[in-house]
């Protein structure tokens, strides 16, 4: 089955980290599962072509849509942007308790 088969909220409530997600194949699944309801986290190097994606085609995101630029041949910087990938998916709540040095950067914590 392709995804365009898929419920328009087939993905709803789900979170997604999409890898190479500036262009092609990474931006089509960003693009396809945030249209199914998922909320998307892109991971690329081209920080200004998600910004543009999650403009013009992602309604600005409404909340469930963000960027992360990052070169994922850099281990470290890697690490570094999954972190702020599941900080940004989860608005880090759930870190909170454990990982309260991040609470200045949650929306809804600090």
């Amino acid at each position: 089955m392709s995804l365009s088969q898929w419920a328009s909220d087939a993905f709803a409530g789900e979170k997604v980290i999409v890898t190479g997600a500036s262009r092609g194949i990474g931006k089509d699944l960003a693009v396809n599962y945030h249209a199914r309801g998922a909320s998307v986290c892109m991971l690329a190097r081209r920080g200004d072509a998600m910004e543009q994606t999650i403009r013009e085609e992602l309604g600005g995101g409404d909340g469930r849509a963000f960027s992360v630029p990052v070169d994922v041949t850099d281990e470290a910087a890697l690490k570094a942007a999954v972190l702020a990938s599941v900080l940004q998916l989860f608005c880090c709540c759930c870190f909170c308790f454990c990982f309260c040095f991040f609470a200045s950067v949650c929306c809804s914590c600090g």
